[in-house]
């Protein structure tokens, strides 16, 4: 996800992209801590969609 949020940036230049690549590396480091993997998808999905729509 990463990978499309940094082209999306490179290409549209809004900082909205910027942001959803800090939510999606914000749930992999709680994914790291061996917090709770649905529910940090669950997180990061919710928040991508409050942030990009």
């Amino acid at each position: 996800m990463e990978i499309i949020f940094n082209n999306l940036l490179k290409k549209e230049n809004k900082m909205c992209y910027a942001n959803g690549v800090q939510i999606v590396e914000q749930a992999k480091q709680r994914i790291l801590a061996n917090s709770n993997y649905d529910m940090s998808i669950d997180n990061m999905l919710l928040k991508l969609w409050e942030e990009l729509f």
